[in-house]
């Protein structure tokens, strides 16, 4: 039997796929033999019938070869490049039309259209996801824990030395700038940016505590606790509150899935509601506790009641949304009708046209049919991506896609709403693939889809990535 095995992997060239197949021939094998014993067959000739019946291991290990080679999700690749190139004209177009002359000053001071900025980044973004398809995503989870701990650790030093500077020197302009201040400001970037890493990272580190109990649980309350004082820490920027409500609510989506596939072993419901009301109904509480005796800061407090008192710049949007038209530019009136401006004219109003507000500088450029077709594009990727993640047999690459994919839905929804003045621009939201910030992060969460499909005929449902147990107890839980 072993000897047939062994035969029939030599002819499937993915290594990473071999104890998989090695598992469910031998399985299988082993429930043929059985059967032929219980008919009154000896022991020997029972095995050499099983393996007969198996057929010729080099023709069966072709057929296998050709279904557990790594694939390639070329939807979603053409469907990314698409999107690409779209983004780009869009961005172009926007930052040659709007009346700002909308222009960016390099390091160099040189003054760069954004739409050209826009096309390099988004190339570095392509490059990004590209080379993420090239990394196993088990190996992400492999070293999650060690990842994960530099990665906070970085975003606490960084964040504490950056607004100890800004405290002690103000903000100076680039050319005022001394050294180490740069290079506090450029890490303090850096880690800012790989904070979002933690969502899969975070389905690496569930993935460690299978089997375990309620103090797997609680340690995965602390990493998720962990990252939002992180983010939080960050009081100097209004957006990284609502970042950090985003990175709290897809961490808690990943911890209710790995409760439900019961990698942690615990009730499922009485953790699953204590575990969402602990970052949600209790915050919340507190908040309004606070807010409503006056014990916030006032930069809090007025964030907080944007969410209900429409501010300046939300009438801004929606003064230019109510202008909007089908195909091209629109107008609004003012003075009683007597005087009519372009949506596109207003535009020089609003701060950060092509990052949070980029759905109204389409809309009031390009029109309303425009804004339509990028936004069920996008979403269409968005649910290209979760389809592929869904289709991978390995549990750990279903978790860690649903919490990539559903970062991308959830900015994607809340920008819709801040877009078109629902929301406070507070929230600080971007449109993925579509708004200059978080553009690489875009790229590089469904890069990882691209590596979960890619290996969804190579690994079981469950594989080893270094978790701390005896061999043969991992092997009984996986077969």
């Amino acid at each position: 039997m072993e000897n047939y095995i062994n035969k029939l992997l030599e002819q499937v060239r993915f290594t990473k796929a071999h104890k998989m197949i090695a598992d469910e021939i031998r399985s299988h094998m082993e429930d043929q033999i059985k059967a032929n014993i219980s008919e009154g067959m000896e022991p020997e000739a029972a095995e050499k019938r099983a393996v007969e019946d198996m057929g010729d291991p080099v023709e069966a290990g072709v057929s296998l070869d050709r279904v557990h080679r790594p694939q390639i999700a070329w939807g979603v690749i053409i469907a990314a490049v698409v999107i690409a190139i779209i983004a780009i004209i869009v961005h172009i177009y926007i930052s040659n039309e709007v009346i700002t002359g909308y222009k960016i000053s390099t390091s160099g001071g040189r003054l760069v259209s954004e739409g050209t900025l826009f096309a390099v980044h988004t190339i570095e973004g392509i490059v990004v996801m590209l080379l993420l398809y090239l990394v196993d995503y088990t190996t992400i989870a492999k070293y999650s824990k060690l990842v994960a701990t530099v990665l906070l650790g970085a975003n606490f030093v960084s964040s504490y030395a950056y607004f100890t500077m800004r405290a002690i020197n103000g903000v100076p302009g680039m050319g005022e700038a001394g050294f180490f201040h740069l290079l506090c400001a450029r890490m303090y970037g850096y880690a800012s940016s790989l904070i979002v890493l933690m969502i899969p990272l975070f389905a690496g580190i569930l993935y460690k505590y299978k089997g375990q109990k309620t103090g797997a649980l609680v340690k995965s309350l602390l990493w998720i606790f962990a990252t939002a004082v992180c983010m939080s820490y960050k009081i100097g920027i209004g957006w990284e509150h609502s970042s950090t409500v985003v990175m709290a609510f897809c961490m808690l989506i990943e911890l209710t899935v790995a409760i439900k596939k019961e990698w942690i072993k615990v009730p499922k419901i009485p953790a699953t509601l204590s575990a969402w009301a602990l970052f949600t109904v209790i915050p919340v509480a507190i908040t309004g506790l606070l807010y409503k005796n006056r014990m916030l800061e006032y930069g809090h407090m007025e964030r907080i009641r944007s969410f209900f008192i429409p501010n300046t710049e939300m009438n801004r949007i929606k003064e230019i949304n109510s202008g909007l038209v089908l195909i091209g530019s629109g107008s609004v009136s003012s003075f009683g009708g007597k005087v009519n401006v372009s949506t596109k004219n207003l535009l020089g109003k609003i701060p950060w046209i092509t990052h949070e507000y980029i759905l109204t500088g389409i809309g009031a450029t390009l029109g309303i049919a425009v804004v339509l077709a990028v936004v069920i594009a996008v979403a269409g990727l968005i649910v290209l991506g979760i389809i592929s993640s869904c289709k991978s047999k390995n549990q750990l690459g279903q978790v860690m896609g649903s919490g990539c994919m559903m970062w991308l839905a959830l900015y994607a929804v809340v920008n819709i709403c801040v877009g078109f003045g629902i929301l406070s621009p507070y929230f600080g939201s971007f449109f993925p693939f579509l708004s200059y910030n978080r553009l690489s992060a875009s790229y590089a969460f469904l890069g990882i889809i691209l590596s979960i499909y890619k290996y969804k005929n190579a690994y079981p449902a469950h594989v080893d990535i270094g978790i701390l147990k005896k061999k043969k107890e991992w092997d009984k839980e996986c077969v």
